[in-house]
């Protein structure tokens, strides 16, 4: 079996963490929420591009309206 172990829950001052996994809060078109797990990549002058690790996911860039809540630390095997 396979557990997720717990997040950190991070700050405002750390939610732009590169090269980190990052759950993400966003709305999609009609207001409902979806959350996300993406790698975070600096692109340069204050912009970020936020990867899926499944290829048929699109990367994204970040946007103000995105609310990063937690740092994804790993898995556990039990």
């Amino acid at each position: 079996m396979i557990c997720l172990k717990p997040a950190d829950f991070i700050s405002q001052t750390s939610r732009r963490a590169t090269n980190h996994t990052l759950a993400i809060e966003l709305l999609d078109e009609t207001g409902d929420p979806q959350y996300l797990l993406r790698k975070v990549k600096k692109l340069g002058q204050g912009q970020y591009t936020l990867s899926a690790n499944n290829p048929d996911y699109q990367d994204m860039l970040s946007t103000t309206s995105m609310n990063t809540f937690a740092r994804f630390k790993g898995v556990l095997e039990v």
